[in-house]
Parts: structure tokens; sequence; C-alpha cells
């Protein structure tokens, strides 16, 4: 009897929505320094610390309150909003469902 060959089949790995995150917001351009041609990603340095969370070292404190300001722009669902907190040396960039009274 013949033997049958069986294929595996490699199986996708699931995209990180930080990951996702991070390609969306790193070339934002920042109100910085009265700088011109500042971004996210010439402030800060991504650190992969813990899956779906996007954490960021920041070069300057002023670099949150700018970031704060150009996430505005950025849109997402109705129903979601930024969540940026302070965990450490890290700021913590995620995606959450707003509120609703």
């Amino acid at each position: 009897m013949a033997a049958r060959k069986q294929t595996a089949v490699a199986e996708q790995p699931k995209p990180d929505p930080a990951d996702e995150l991070w390609e969306k917001i790193k070339d934002l351009p920042l109100e910085l320094y009265s700088l011109p041609d500042q971004t996210l990603s010439g402030n800060c340095t991504r650190v992969k610390v813990a899956p779906n969370q996007l954490h960021l070292k920041l070069n300057s404190g002023a670099v949150i309150s700018a970031m704060t300001e150009a996430l505005k722009n950025v849109k997402i669902a109705d129903n979601e909003e930024f969540d940026i907190t302070s965990a450490g040396v890290f700021t913590v960039v995620q995606v959450k469902k707003k509120f609703l009274p």
C-alpha cells in the first residue's frame, strides 16, 4: 500500500494589534519644539514588552502632550478611543472602547 504524504499547512500568526497600531501612528506629525518634520517615531522608541500593548519610550516628556494632540486626528471606530497611560519608564498606547453613559 502506498504511503500518503501529509503536507503541513503553516498557519498564519494573527497580527498583534500593537503592531498594527504602531504602523498606523508611527509617522504622525508632531507639533514639537517649533521644529519642522517631527514625527512620533523620531521622538520615541517602540519596545515590545507585552502582546496587545504598544509600549513607547519617549525621548522627552514633551512628546506625550504632542502625541495626545496628534492622536485626535487619527481615525478609529466611533465607539473607540485612545488610552494613553504611564507604566514605569514606558508610555502605553491602546485603543479601548468608549464608556457610554
